[in-house]
C-alpha cells in the first residue's frame, strides 16, 4: 500500500515529516536580519527586517504549509531574497495546522493576528502575500475581512494558490490529475483528499470562504491582485479559474503563467521562470517598472514614435497619451531605422483598414486578435457592435492591464499562449454573423505545414471564417532575419514565406479563397519632410515589395448556403 492511498497512511506520513522539520527562523537567516516575535508562544508572528533598515512597506506573508507543516527553509530563503529586492518588512504568522488543528483554529489565530497588526498601519503600504495553501488563506482572509468590515491591503499577491480544500469541483480535479508535475500524484490522491477533508476542513464543510474560496464570488477582492502560477503545476487550474472569475466580474488581475514551471517554482534561485517572476514582483510591489515591465512597454513607445513621425499614415492616441505621462526606459534597445519605422506605421495602418473593411461587411461579427500584446486596435476600429477578443499569454495580458483598461463589455480577454489551442474553447460567436482571426506577426515564425494545419483546424471548427495575416516573400524573409541579427535583439528566425500567396493558399485546400492581398506600402505618398535616404529606400522597396497583408476565407459562410438552395 502506498503512502498516499488512504487517509491513515497519509496521516502517518505527515506526522513523520512534521517531526523532521525545523520550526522558527533558520539560524543562518538570524545572522542577516533583525527580528522580533509577536503574539503568543504557541503561534508566534515573526516580524523580520534587514539589519539596520526599517521600511514603511509591510508584507503580511502567509507561507505554504500544505495544511500541515511549518515553514520550509527554502521559503525562508525566498522571503529573504524578496526582502532585499523590495526593501520591506515582513510579518510571518505561524498558525494552527492539521492534523492536530483544523481550518477553524487556523483562521481564528490568523484573523486575530492580522486585525491586531493592521490597526497601526497605512494600508496603502501593506501587501498581503501568500504562497500555495498560504495563498488560499490570503484569499479567504480577503473575503472574511470584507465581511467583517476590516481594512484590507491595496495589493494582494498569490503564488501558486491552492484554492479548494474540499475538492467540490470534479472537473477541476480531473484537470489536476492531468498536470505534468510530480507533485500532482500526491496532491490528487484519494488518501490526501480524504485526509484534508477529515483533519483540515472538518466541521467547516460547506463554509467556502474558509475552505474553498475559488467557489465564492470575487466581489470581496479589492485593490490590485497579482497571481503567478506554473502551467505544469496541478493547482494551475485553480489560478486559471480564479482569474477567469475575476474577469467575468469586471476585475482584472495581473496573471503570470510560466509554461515550463511546476508547483513552488519561485523558490529556485537558478530557475529562469523564478528570476523573471521575482522581477515582476519587484515592479508590482514597489510601484516601479524598471526591473522588467519597461521591456514589455517598449512596443508602446515604438507605436508612440511612429504615430508622431508618420501621423498621416498611422495614429495611436492611447500610446501617444501614455508616453506623454510616462517615461519608458529604453536603454536595452537599439534605435530602429526610419525605413523600419515607416514599414511599422504602414503595416499598422493596413491591418486597421482591413479590419474596418471587414466590419463594414459584417458589422455584428466577432474578431479574435491572436497575439494582441499591448496593441489597442479595438479602440481604433470599433464600430460599436463588434464582439472583440484580445488573446495573448497571461504575462502580456497582465502587463496590458497595467498599461490600459479594456472597459467595454464587448471587449474580452483570453489569457492563453497562442500555442495553447484551448483558447479556441473560449470563443463565443455566431459564425453566420462573421468571424475574423487576426494573426499579426505570428504566422511567419511557424513552418508552412504548421500554418496549414492551423488553417485546417480553424476551417473544421469555423467554416467560413476569415483570417488576416502578413505574408512575406522568401527574399523579404531572408532580409528580415538578417536585420534582426544586426539589431542584436532576442533573435527569432522567421520560417514561413509565400512567393505566390494565391496559389500557395489554394494548394492547401481549394475551398480556401483570397479576399485581398495588399502590399504594405501601397497607397502611401512620399512626404517632403522625409530624409533623402528614406525617400530612396521607399522608392526602391515599393518596386520590390516582399510583404503583403492577406485576408483569406476558409470555405464558405454558413448563411451563404441558404441562398444557394
Amino acid at each position: 500500500m502506498g503512502k498516499f492511498d488512504t487517509k491513515e497512511t497519509v496521516y502517518k506520513y505527515v506526522i513523520q515529516k512534521k517531526a523532521n522539520r525545523r520550526k522558527g527562523i533558520p539560524q543562518w537567516l538570524q545572522k542577516e536580519i533583525v527580528s522580533e516575535t509577536l503574539g503568543d508562544e504557541e503561534f508566534p508572528c515573526y516580524h523580520i527586517m534587514l539589519s539596520g533598515k526599517t521600511s514603511d512597506r509591510k508584507v503580511f506573508y502567509l507561507y505554504d504549509s500544505e495544511h500541515c507543516y511549518s515553514m520550509a527553509e527554502g521559503e525562508w530563503r525566498f522571503v529573504y531574497d524578496l526582502m532585499k529586492l523590495i526593501d520591506a518588512e515582513f510579518y510571518i504568522p505561524m498558525y494552527p495546522l492539521a492534523p492536530e488543528k483544523s481550518c477553524k483554529d487556523h483562521f481564528d489565530v490568523l484573523i486575530k493576528t492580522f486585525s491586531e497588526l493592521i490597526s497601526g498601519f497605512d494600508m496603502e503600504k501593506v501587501i498581503l502575500m501568500g504562497a500555495g495553501t498560504g495563498a488560499g488563506s490570503a484569499l479567504s482572509l480577503n473575503m472574511i475581512a470584507w465581511q467583517e468590515g476590516l481594512a484590507m491591503p491595496y495589493k494582494t499577491v498569490l503564488l501558486a494558490p491552492v484554492l479548494d480544500a474540499e475538492y467540490r469541483d470534479h472537473a477541476l480535479r480531473l484537470k489536476m490529475q492531468q498536470a505534468k508535475d510530480s507533485y500532482s500524484r500526491a496532491a490528487t490522491s484519494q488518501g490526501a483528499i480524504d485526509f484534508v477533508r477529515e483533519y483540515w476542513v472538518k466541521d467547516y464543510e460547506g463554509n467556502m470562504e474558509y475552505t474553498s474560496p475559488i467557489h465564492e464570488g470575487t466581489n470581496y477582492v479589492t485593490g490590485k491582485v497579482l497571481v503567478a502560477s506554473g502551467a505544469r503545476d496541478c493547482y494551475n487550474v485553480h489560478s486559471r479559474q480564479f482569474c477567469r472569475n475575476m474577469y467575468d466580474s469586471g476585475k482584472k488581475p495581473y496573471y503570470f503563467e510560466y509554461r515550463n514551471a511546476g508547483h513552488a517554482f519561485y523558490l529556485d534561485r537558478k530557475n529562469s521562470e523564478s528570476r523573471h517572476l521575482r522581477k515582476i514582483l519587484q515592479d508590482f510591489m514597489t510601484d516601479s517598472r524598471s526591473a522588467i515591465i519597461d521591456k514589455y512597454l517598449y512596443e508602446v513607445r515604438h507605436r508612440g514614435i511612429i504615430s508622431k513621425r508618420f501621423p498621416t499614415i498611422f495614429k495611436d492616441e492611447i500610446a501617444t497619451k501614455y508616453l506623454a505621462n510616462h517615461k519608458i526606459n529604453s536603454e536595452d534597445y537599439k534605435r530602429r531605422s526610419e525605413y523600419r519605422n515607416l514599414v511599422s506605421a504602414a503595416t499598422s495602418r493596413d491591418y486597421d483598414e482591413a479590419v474596418k473593411l471587414f466590419l463594414m461587411e459584417y458589422p455584428e461579427s466577432t474578431v479574435v486578435y491572436v497575439g494582441c500584446s499591448l496593441d489597442t486596435m479595438f479602440e481604433r476600429v470599433d464600430n460599436g457592435r463588434v464582439m472583440w477578443y484580445n488573446l495573448d499569454s497571461p504575462g502580456r495580458i497582465a502587463v496590458r492591464n497595467m498599461y490600459t483598461t479594456d472597459s467595454c463589455e464587448r471587449e474580452k480577454i483570453i489569457d492563453r499562449s497562442v500555442n495553447d489551442l484551448t483558447w479556441l474553447d473560449e470563443i463565443d460567436c455566431e459564425i453566420d454573423k462573421g468571424l475574423l482571426f487576426i494573426f499579426r506577426d505570428i504566422l511567419s515564425y511557424y513552418k508552412e505545414d504548421e500554418v496549414r494545419d492551423l488553417m485546417k483546424m480553424l476551417y473544421e471548427r469555423y467554416q467560413g471564417c476569415n483570417v488576416l495575416f502578413e505574408a512575406h516573400s522568401q527574399m523579404e524573409l531572408i532580409r528580415s532575419n538578417r536585420y534582426a541579427e544586426r539589431m542584436g535583439a532576442e533573435y527569432r528566425r522567421r520560417k514561413f514565406y509565400m512567393n505566390y500567396p494565391a496559389s500557395t493558399i489554394e494548394s492547401w485546400d481549394p475551398r480556401y479563397s483570397v479576399i485581398s492581398s495588399k502590399p504594405i506600402l501601397d497607397g502611401i505618398k512620399m512626404s517632403s519632410d522625409w530624409s533623402p535616404k528614406l525617400k530612396i529606400m521607399f522608392q526602391v522597396r515599393r518596386l520590390f515589395q516582399g510583404t503583403r497583408i492577406m485576408r483569406i476565407r476558409l470555405g464558405y459562410e454558413k448563411f451563404a448556403a441558404l441562398f444557394e438552395k
